[in-house]
């Protein structure tokens, strides 16, 4: 959960420095140096739609505005380096990493490579005079060092990707680890004679018209947040499957469970309804009983879950046996017939 303490930093430093850029930028414009101005802007719009892509339901939104920044960027620069504003001839240097940050790696490769030519081809121009031999090896330096450090970016993903213990979309913790520690949890459950529940909580299927990838991807995202914020430091909750997570709640007994998963469930649909999703949360939840192991508990969760969606979804049950449930089966039918009979 630390690396979601990290994002919640992260974004913080992104709106002090969005704040301060745009200070920078009024102060410029102030001073009559309005197309430093505009570059300071551009690059505070670039951090703002960072940030603001974590707070807004379409993420499409903030996407779009940073990679028009980015464009907006580089025809500054083809002012600047055609030596029409040299004074903002510093801010090429920031152009590759700011292309690696807001677009695709193909993408940014892409314009790199048109950065890098119209570079060349406007650096070559007399009327720079002997500023060009010191500006073009810097530009292709930083260019350089920026490639370096996508490369040990992307290799340290690769590298960590095996090791990783919490997915990327929603910062829970990966399936892999799930039956390792839960089986710690029963054992100790055990061992101190303390309760152990756990509810499986998943999005129910989507009608004839399935929401778009990137809006589920965003809903899924805050759904991650969403349970970071509402569970103790000592739960723990798994992604085990696309829209499928896991809670492992040490101490809570199966009606404390219960009353939770009933609390995300109307936070989730709450959250949907903001996406403009049209989509419900179920869950199961199942208590530890003598002789269960992780296989066994998932299974009665499972099983409570499939009930919940059988039934139209939208809704949280807990475990019941097969017993108890062919028992209350047979006692609705017998309730029905004597209803019947009793009409006749």
């Amino acid at each position: 959960m630390s690396s979601l303490t990290d994002q919640v930093l992260f974004n913080r430093l992104l709106r002090y420095a969005t704040v301060i850029l745009l200070l920078f930028a009024l102060a410029a414009f102030v001073a009559g140096q309005p197309f430093t101005a505009i570059v300071v802007l551009v690059m505070s719009s670039l951090l703002g739609a960072l940030y603001w892509s974590e707070h807004l339901a379409i993420e499409a939104v903030p996407r779009m505005l940073a990679r028009l920044s980015s464009l907006l960027l580089l025809a500054i620069i083809v002012l600047a380096v055609g030596d029409r504003v040299p004074a903002l001839r510093g801010w090429a240097y920031l152009f590759p990493m700011v292309a690696c940050v807001v677009w695709s790696l193909r993408g940014a490769l892409m314009l790199t490579l048109f950065f890098i030519g119209l570079v060349l081809w406007l650096g070559m121009e007399p009327a720079l005079g002997a500023s060009r031999h010191e500006f073009l090896p810097t530009i292709l330096l930083a260019t350089a060092l920026s490639g370096i450090f996508v490369y040990l970016r992307e290799f340290k993903t690769r590298q960590l990707a095996p090791l990783r213990r919490t997915d990327t979309l929603t910062q829970a913790s990966t399936w892999e680890h799930l039956a390792t520690d839960l089986y710690k949890e029963i054992q100790r459950s055990e061992r101190e004679g303390t309760e152990l529940s756990i509810i499986l909580l998943a999005l129910d299927p989507p009608g004839e018209n399935p929401p778009p990838t990137a809006d589920l991807a965003a809903l899924l995202h805050r759904v991650g947040r969403l349970l970071h914020e509402e569970l103790r430091d000592f739960d723990s909750y798994y992604r085990v499957a696309d829209t499928q997570f896991l809670l492992i709640l040490p101490g809570n007994t199966t009606s404390s469970a219960i009353r939770l998963a009933e609390d995300l469930r109307r936070q989730i649909r709450s959250l949907a309804q903001r996406h403009d999703i049209a989509t419900t949360a179920s869950g199961g939840v199942a208590g530890l009983n003598v002789g269960d192991d992780p296989d066994s508990l998932q299974e009665k969760a499972r099983t409570s879950l499939r009930r919940a969606q059988q039934q139209g979804g939208n809704r949280i049950l807990s475990y019941v046996s097969q017993d108890d449930a062919e028992m209350n089966d047979s006692l609705i039918e017998n309730g029905k017939a004597e209803g019947g009979s009793n009409a006749q």
